[in-house]
């Protein structure tokens, strides 16, 4: 979506948000740009909201600010990827989330069940409780882990980045690990 200036000031009917003259504003449809120009909030031109931006250190920045660079930064990605990039993209989000669900519920199940509740671990267990960046993991490259998922006959079909590998490596051991207490 393009950005304009605005030249009055205006609340956003979908958010509730003030916005005040020199804030850049994206409409969310044409016929809003439309009526919002015609009332004189908006100027006439399509504005980069990043303009000047690129020179400050980042600490300066407001949260409008990094939200406008983050947008433009995915936007900019999106354009530039395939709809099957878009698709694996979706799929590599869906399978970490559920797996960060899969973890939580293991953590707090861990925390219920005896221990500390705490996160640390004192390093003497044996691994199966211990926090999730102590199963080395995080330090073994791409080869590695596939070959670890081989072993644990995990799945990794469409997975090709480190980043999307460690988690369902992860969740795999979660899931594991829960059909394993429930048979107990």
């Amino acid at each position: 979506m393009k950005h304009y200036m605005v030249t009055a000031e205006l609340v956003d009917e979908t958010s509730g948000k003030r916005f005040m003259p020199g804030d850049t504003f994206m409409p969310a449809s044409e016929k809003q740009r439309k009526r919002l120009t015609d009332a004189g909030c908006l100027g006439d031109e399509e504005v980069d909201p990043l303009d000047g931006l690129d020179d400050l250190p980042l600490g300066v920045l407001t949260r409008e600010h990094l939200e406008n660079i983050a947008f433009a930064i995915a936007r900019q990605q999106i354009a530039d990827a395939s709809d099957d990039d878009l698709r694996d993209g979706i799929a590599s989000h869906r399978e970490r989330r559920n797996a960060l669900a899969n973890a939580e519920a293991f953590e707090q199940s861990e925390g219920g069940a005896g221990g500390t509740g705490g996160e640390e671990s004192s390093g003497t267990g044996s691994g199966a409780g211990d926090d999730d960046r102590a199963d080395g993991l995080d330090g073994k490259s791409i080869p590695q882990l596939k070959k670890v998922a081989e072993e644990e006959n995990i799945d990794l079909t469409g997975k090709t980045q480190k980043a999307d590998i460690i988690p369902a490596i992860r969740a795999a051991r979660v899931t594991r690990a829960d059909a394993l207490r429930g048979e107990g």
